[in-house]
Parts: C-alpha cells; sequence; structure tokens
C-alpha cells in the first residue's frame, strides 16, 4: 500500500482509498496510468473508464454526507424555517417603526425649518422645544432598535447552531467525516479559480450560501460534541455584531447632531435686506466633514478588523475541539 496526496485537500491518504478521510471527496487511482482522479467514473488522463460497481456519481466531488447532514436537519425540523420567518419579520418590524415616526416628524414639523420665511420661522420658534424632543426620542428609538437587532442575531444564530448540535447529538449521529473535513478545511488552502473563469452571479451566490452551511455545519459539530462550552459561540457572535453597532450608533449621533446644529442656526438665524431689497434669511449652519469622515473610517476600520478577528478566533476554537475530540475518537 502506498500513500498518495488527495487532489482536492492535499493530505496523505492511502493509495486503495476511494473517499478522503480528511475532506470527504471521493476518489480513485488509474490502474493504467496511475493517475488521482476526483470520483467522475473515468481517467481524465488516459481516459479508462472504472467499472460500474466500483463507480462514483459525477457529483461525488461534493461532500455528499457533509450536504445530507444539513439537509436532513431542514428537513426534519421544518420548525426553524418558521422561526427564521418570525424573527425577519420582527427585525423589519423594527426598522420600520423609527422610520415612520422620523416621517411623520418631518412632514409634521421639520418642513418649518426650511425656506424660511417669517410666518415659518414663527412656527419654528414655536415648535423648537418640541421639535428637540422628537429628535431625542427618534434617536433613542434607532439606538434601541440597533441593541435589540443584535441581540436577536446573536440569539437567533446561537439557538440554529445549539438546536442543529442537539439534533445531531440526540440522533447520536456520526460525525466524524464532518469533523475530519473541518479540520483539512483549515489546514488546507482553498484553490483559487481560473483568471479566465467568467463571473456568475449566481454561482457566487450558491458558494457563499454553501460556505455559510458550512460554517453552520462546524458549530453544530462543536456544539454537539461540547454542548458545555456552546456560549464561547454566542459570545464571539455578540462581539462581531456589536463592532457594527457601534458604527450605527456613531451614525446615528451625528446624524442627530447635525440636525440639532441645522435647527438651532434656524433659530438664531435672522432676516437681512439685501442691496435689490429683497428680504433674505441667513444663518451660520455648516457642516465640517473632516472630524466626521476621519472618525467614521477609524470606527469602520476598527469594526472590520473586529469581524476578521472574530472569525479566526471562532474557527481556530472549533478546530482545536474538534481535533482534541478526533484524537479521542
Amino acid at each position: 500500500m502506498a500513500m498518495i496526496k488527495c487532489p482536492e485537500c492535499g493530505q496523505e491518504i492511502s493509495d486503495q482509498a476511494t473517499t478522503c478521510p480528511h475532506c470527504g471527496v471521493k476518489i480513485f487511482v488509474c490502474p493504467e496510468c496511475g493517475h488521482i482522479n476526483l470520483g467522475n467514473g473515468s481517467c481524465k488522463l488516459c481516459g479508462y473508464v472504472l467499472p460500474e460497481e466500483k463507480a462514483t456519481s459525477p457529483d461525488s466531488n461534493k461532500d455528499e454526507s457533509k450536504k445530507n447532514l444539513f439537509e436532513r436537519w431542514n428537513e426534519s425540523v421544518p420548525e426553524e424555517k418558521t422561526k427564521k420567518i418570525i424573527f425577519g419579520v420582527l427585525s423589519a418590524c423594527l426598522m420600520v417603526i423609527p422610520l415612520i415616526y422620523g416621517l411623520v416628524w418631518v412632514f409634521q414639523s421639520f418642513d418649518n425649518y426650511l425656506n424660511i420665511t417669517p410666518e415659518k420661522y414663527l412656527r419654528a420658534m414655536a415648535s423648537y422645544a418640541s421639535d428637540v424632543a422628537r429628535l431625542d426620542t427618534l434617536f433613542y428609538m434607532l439606538v434601541f432598535m440597533y441593541i435589540i437587532s443584535i441581540v436577536m442575531n446573536v440569539l437567533v444564530a446561537f439557538f440554529r447552531d445549539f438546536n442543529f448540535g442537539k439534533w445531531i447529538r440526540s440522533n447520536r449521529i456520526d460525525i466524524s467525516q464532518a469533523i475530519n473535513s473541518a479540520i483539512s478545511r483549515s489546514a488546507a488552502k482553498k484553490e483559487k479559480k481560473d483568471d479566465d473563469e467568467e463571473f456568475s452571479l449566481n454561482r457566487e451566490i450558491r458558494e457563499a450560501k454553501e460556505e455559510k452551511n458550512i460554517e453552520r455545519m462546524d458549530s453544530a459539530c462543536f456544539i454537539a460534541t461540547n454542548p458545555n462550552k456552546a456560549y464561547l459561540l454566542a459570545v464571539i457572535q455578540f462581539v462581531s455584531e456589536l463592532a457594527w453597532c457601534v458604527l450605527e450608533i456613531f451614525f446615528a449621533c451625528w446624524g442627530k447632531d447635525m440636525i440639532m446644529s441645522f435647527m438651532r442656526s434656524v433659530i438664531y438665524g435672522k432676516f437681512e435686506t439685501d442691496s435689490n431689497g429683497v428680504t433674505i434669511f441667513t444663518n451660520n449652519f455648516k457642516i465640517d466633514w473632516w472630524p466626521f469622515l476621519l472618525w467614521a473610517g477609524i470606527i469602520l476600520a476598527v469594526a472590520i478588523l473586529i469581524q476578521v478577528a472574530t472569525k479566526k478566533i471562532k474557527k481556530r476554537i472549533i478546530v482545536k475541539t474538534l481535533m482534541k475530540v478526533q484524537k479521542k475518537s
């Protein structure tokens, strides 16, 4: 028996193996020329056709066991889709409520601060205190929406992975192949696509969806083997979501300050008569963009770094834990 390298993940395996134990891809060594082929029933180099009883399907270069694991969970637990729809509707409602409140305020009062006339100026003076209070209310509604959104996202992701792992554990499903695949993916580099490959939006969306499903399976395997450490994934997810929440709150604060400054400049503005005898309204409102762009850039960069770091930390924790499980088994 000789050792060969898997053409998919690059790990060493036996030349007698029909499936890579690391990544799950099906392979065969051509008995005519010795070329290592992905399992499609014929040799890519010499054209030798594998006997029918040993041939594998054309789609066998995918890890079907992992794919079926996720599909079986979706099929056996249909209420997960219902929960996803419910949380999606709740998230949409959280976004719509501040939007409606803000639009109502704009149409009712904020028009008094635009295209100022003496009548509008008097109305703006009379409603200034209530407009400030309504602006504060809108700001707190946005902050509350951001916080509730990240809590919901974390809870949805956590309970989805937790229920997936609980389903694996309660049904005593063999996840050794999925564990080997997770470990091999962390060690092997993904093959780059050819430069001349035509871009396909559908393919990119499909691959992104498959990658997300793989991450869910890795998390589920981690929870199935270490249910007491499931909270670690929730903490990492919360930190990742919190980074974007800080950026959103920064934009909300800046927007509130700009609107407040504009309203204040109108209140302290004055009517003047130009050389032609035309009465015009002037104020000292001015937007200073550089501090905003500087802080926005810094917070955005930190948020991206936190996203990348949390993703790597999560992957490292999962892989190290699964490696320990693999060694014990």
